[in-house]
């Protein structure tokens, strides 16, 4: 239930107006299962040792397809463009250019 509703959080939050929040609970919210699933099936869950190593699941493969597409699509979504780095490093690298005479004045 606590998924489905930050779910619904998330996608209320991509059609509002900050999408960079909606996006980072969106990878949130794709990891907890995807994290959960490789738990249950390493180490296991209490209450829920039968799962233990049963990786070939389809419903569970699918499910950590879909949860891993959504977290590259999440992450590529927050990643600065690389105009704007290279902009910015840019910028940084002549603000030395700028203020030649404040060099070692402290």
């Amino acid at each position: 239930m606590v998924l489905i509703a930050a779910c619904l959080v998330a996608a209320g939050g991509l059609v509002g107006r900050q999408p960079r929040r909606a996006w980072m609970l969106a990878t949130a919210v794709a990891a907890a299962p995807f994290l959960a699933y490789v738990v249950s099936r390493s180490v296991g869950l209490p209450g829920a040792p039968d799962n233990i190593g049963n990786w070939t699941e389809p419903l569970g493969l699918a499910a950590l397809f879909v949860e891993f597409l959504v977290m590259a699509i999440s992450l590529r979504a927050l990643a600065p463009d690389r105009t704007e780095v290279r902009q910015a490093a840019w910028n940084a690298s002549r603000t030395g250019d700028r203020v030649p005479e404040r060099a070692g004045r402290f």
